[in-house]
């Protein structure tokens, strides 16, 4: 019997990359691995249409499937999922991967203050897209094609005990990665480096006590079944995250006219991903979590003020330097370009508010009227 079972887990796993690796001719539907919740905003209203319009517009030749939840791959082995053909296409977070992608490490490494995810979405997306070669050449060397990328929604710290003030903080352990992880340093935490849905199990088991994430997060990770007190106070928005990041065999496969229909709706799937998937999702869920009796506290500002200034005024320097030890030849140009596109779409961002239509225009004019799909 033990041995009938070890040939059945063969035989699937091998049919698995047999069929992640063949080719959209064949009629089999393209996998999209992703290791979070089918909750998560991105999963729920970013991706289907995009997947639906494709399917569409390639006359049923070209069709997604999605597989979310994590049960073909994790935060952590998304990358190398998309790299070895298992999944065909993912949702990536370079800090996991700062090694391979130190291009989009660096963009995501910048905490931008404030609650602007509208603008620093598009502005890390440009950046990477347009302004940063070597981290589109990261991506070719693991065998990969960004297609679009997102920002998560302002982090806030979210905790199982009462912590109202900054001085509760001092020797908390708080689940953080990234630039986040000096950030709580920072803030009198002990920092705990793991993905969110690594952190919601270390705090039931109460190995943390908060966690430093999206509002979001609350539901898509079921964090309002331990989470007490949200400190209210931005604490951070992180862009550059791989929504659509995709094989480059499979890419590379499609037709001219199929990477069009990809490339033609990406700028309204990420318009969803920011509107619909975390700041309209941030609000409702808000409004639950209080409903709930989870304490929204307000805090003295000027306190998490002058941390987040002491944080600022030397983030510059900790992401340059982390990023040429991990191989960036030239992480200040980069930065530059990213400050200047920052400014650009703060000045777009209020004409756009949470129009999706509005959003996905000013995208696909700033990026993707820029772009060559068969070059990409």
């Amino acid at each position: 019997m033990a041995n009938r079972f070890a040939a059945f887990i063969l035989v699937s796993a091998s049919a698995l990359l047999t069929s992640a690796t063949s080719t959209p001719a064949m009629g089999r539907d393209l996998i999209y691995g992703s290791w979070v919740s089918p909750k998560h905003g991105i999963m729920a209203h970013a991706l289907p249409p995009l997947f639906e319009q494709v399917q569409k517009e390639t006359s049923g030749a070209v069709t997604w499937k999605l597989v979310a939840g994590g049960a073909l791959v994790s935060g952590r082995s998304t990358l190398a999922g998309i790299r070895d053909g298992v999944i065909d296409a993912g949702f990536v977070i370079p800090s996991y991967t700062s090694t391979e992608l130190p291009g989009n490490n660096l963009v995501m490494g910048v905490q931008v203050f404030g609650e602007d995810t509208v603008a620093t979405s598009a502005a890390a997306a440009e950046t990477v897209m347009l302004e940063c070669p070597e981290c589109l050449e990261d991506f070719r060397k693991q065998n990969a094609v960004f297609l679009a990328g997102h920002a998560a929604s302002p982090f806030y710290l979210m905790c199982k005990p009462a912590v109202t003030k900054l001085a509760e903080l001092t020797g908390k352990k708080i689940r953080s990665s990234g630039s986040g992880i000096r950030l709580v340093s920072m803030l009198g935490g002990i920092p705990t480096p793991m993905s969110p849905a690594e952190g919601l199990t270390a705090m039931e088991r109460g190995a943390i006590d908060c966690v430093l994430g999206a509002i979001a997060w609350l539901q898509s990770y079921s964090y309002q079944d331990s989470v007490t007190h949200v400190i209210d106070y931005p604490l951070g928005i992180v862009g550059a995250l791989g929504t659509m990041t995709t094989n480059r065999k499979t890419w590379d496969r499609f037709t001219p006219e199929q990477k069009k229909a990809h490339i033609t709706h990406m700028p309204p799937m990420s318009a969803r991903a920011i509107i619909k998937g975390y700041v309209e999702e941030d609000l409702r869920i808000a409004d639950q979590a209080k409903a709930k009796g989870i304490k929204f506290v307000k805090v003295d500002n000027k306190e998490f003020d002058a941390v987040v200034e002491r944080f600022s005024a030397t983030e510059e320097q900790n992401l340059v330097e982390t990023a040429k030890r991990f191989g960036m030849k030239n992480p200040e140009k980069v930065l530059a370009a990213y400050r200047r596109n920052l400014k650009k779409w703060h000045a777009l961002s209020p004409e756009i508010g949470l129009d999706v239509d509005k959003y996905a225009a000013a995208i696909k004019r700033e990026i993707y009227d820029k772009l060559d799909p068969n070059k990409m």
